[in-house]
């Protein structure tokens, strides 16, 4: 009878890499509430002439499934559930994986924001991905020197929580009360610590990171960053989804649900839903300017950042590839 053997992920790498070792991973991991399903969009509309150039794309449809579904959780791996599920989804990328570079297939862009975690456990956690370094460390135990770059973008924290307040009040979750409104403005975590996170969990990786006011509406700049800045021109998808409700929405779903707390704590009149007092503002303001100050200065080669107040993106010249100013 043959004995089962199961092999330890490094061994299974060691076994694997010279099949591997030709397909390059580029990972786009969010932020939520930054574009990311304008991104998906115009990948998936592009999905051939990708496909033509050698770059397989999966988004969401592919990640969410169960490729990732393991990887994905956001409690920690502490029971042997929920490390099944992770060694499950390991061994179902690898294998992926493998397939996609005996195709011959040189590079894979993977665009999955809940690698990072979840608006509805920052909400509950009152943290900016809080837990990221495990979860991290389990898509760097598969990909490990083959993804050669990451593509983030960053938001002011006003706008990022106050889009992930409206965006979970919609899909039904109760109104945080003020103190809880509160406590998001002192929550201890900031964006320079979720991109160290990310460089200390990909010590081999080039990390992109741009401010969501710049590329907003530009996911093809987007995806120039992702890819090295090549010459390959994607169609744009013009259409719009998942726009944070406005203050008329949410006083509809809120009467809706009869939750009268919430529609008393909602300011009267339309346009754009914002929880924060302007002295919450001014603080949440000063303290992105400070993650913008340590992106620019940042003394780490591998980290480029594309900010509003740097030209950012340059336009090449007749010999040229795209740069950075």
């Amino acid at each position: 009878m043959w004995a089962q053997i199961s092999y330890g992920p490094r061994v299974f790498a060691l076994l694997t890499r010279k099949v591997l070792r030709f397909l390059e991973v580029i990972l786009h991991i969010g932020a939520h509430r930054t574009g990311t399903s304008s991104l998906q969009r115009t990948l998936h509309k592009n999905r051939e002439k990708l496909t033509k150039n050698d770059i397989v794309f999966w988004g969401p449809k592919t990640t969410r499934g169960g490729v990732f579904t393991g990887l994905l959780q956001t409690r920690p791996a502490e029971s042997e559930r929920l490390r099944r599920n992770v060694m499950r989804s390991r061994g179902i990328l690898e294998l992926r994986l493998e397939k996609l570079a005996q195709k011959g297939r040189k590079k894979l862009l993977v665009s999955e924001e809940n690698i990072l975690g979840s608006m509805r456990t920052n909400l509950r956690m009152r943290a900016l991905y809080p837990g990221l370094d495990e979860r991290l460390l389990r898509f760097s135990e598969v990909f490990g020197a083959r993804c050669t770059r990451i593509g983030l973008a960053v938001r002011p924290y006003e706008d990022y929580w106050a889009s992930s307040l409206a965006y979970s009040l919609r899909s039904g979750q109760n109104w945080l009360d003020r103190r809880a409104i509160e406590t998001l403005v002192e929550q201890p975590r900031s964006w320079c610590n979720v991109v160290q996170d990310v460089t200390r969990a990909f010590p081999n990786a080039e990390v992109v990171v741009w401010e969501f006011a710049h590329l907003i509406g530009r996911p093809h700049d987007q995806f120039r960053a992702l890819n090295g800045f090549g010459r390959l021109r994607l169609s744009p998808d013009a259409s719009r989804s998942n726009a944070a409700p406005t203050r008329n929405d949410l006083r509809e779903i809120l009467i809706q649900r009869g939750d009268m707390d919430g529609l008393r704590a909602l300011a009267v009149g339309e346009g754009k839903f914002m929880p924060f007092l302007p002295a919450q503002i001014a603080s949440l303001r000063a303290r992105y300017q400070q993650d913008l100050d340590w992106l620019r200065r940042a003394n780490d080669k591998r980290l480029k950042f594309i900010g509003e107040n740097q030209a950012g993106l340059v336009e090449p010249g007749p010999n040229e590839g795209w740069r950075y100013a």
